[in-house]
């Protein structure tokens, strides 16, 4: 009997069916590592936003003082606002001299509902506010970020210490005050290409280079 030649209609079939799940399988690969390259960018720009926001913010209280900054909340309680001053100098006497009242506020970027009134993905989410010489005639505002999380990352409103960071309740923006130091916290959200929703957490702890009142 001679050598058949060619392929039966059977293993033709198979062929194609294990050409089609290889195909599959490096589509999905593709697919999947796709996604993840987007997810990772938008992490990565994410925590750049919110790195940067930090630095703003610590730098601008490192020139502050305890004695001119209120309210100052301890452990296990923070506070979404604080008013300070700057120290400029100092005058003839070594007293400092201090700069224009300054004002940190975290404010609602849309109503308090629990629902995503703004169509942007994400819910009662929040704007850090500079305010200098708030209610003055030189009244200055500067919207240092938005899409802060209304809680901080892992936290809800239940008197409850959820993200055992040993704070309760605290905001998306959130201070805590030891002595001449102050712990600043910020949690940022967003959404990668696919609409997955992401939050960046950082925090730095800062000591206040001045004294006085």
């Amino acid at each position: 009997m001679g050598s058949r030649g060619g392929f039966t209609l059977i293993e033709m079939a198979v062929a194609l069916v294990l050409m089609s799940v290889l195909g599959g399988l490096v589509f999905l690969t593709a697919e999947s590592t796709s996604n993840a390259v987007n997810t990772g960018v938008a992490v990565a720009e994410l925590d750049g936003r919110a790195l940067r926001v930090l630095e703003r913010v610590c730098d601008a209280l490192k020139a502050s003082s305890a004695g001119v900054a209120t309210p100052q909340a301890e452990t296990p309680f923070s506070n979404a606002n604080l008013d300070f001053r700057r120290g400029l100098g100092a005058d003839a006497d070594g007293d400092v001299l201090w700069g224009p009242l300054e004002r940190l506020v975290l404010e609602y970027d849309e109503a308090d509902d629990g629902l995503d009134d703004d169509g942007d993905g994400l819910v009662d989410e929040g704007r850090l506010v500079w305010i200098e010489d708030p209610g003055g005639a030189s009244e200055r505002r500067v919207v240092l970020c938005q899409d802060v999380r209304e809680y901080l990352a892992g936290e809800t409103l239940d008197g409850d210490d959820q993200n055992q960071n040993g704070l309760l309740d605290e905001r998306g923006f959130a201070l805590d005050f030891t002595g001449n130091r102050v712990t600043v916290r910020l949690t940022l959200e967003g959404r990668d290409r696919d609409g997955r929703l992401l939050a960046s957490t950082v925090q730095r702890s800062v000591v206040f280079r001045n004294q006085g009142n």
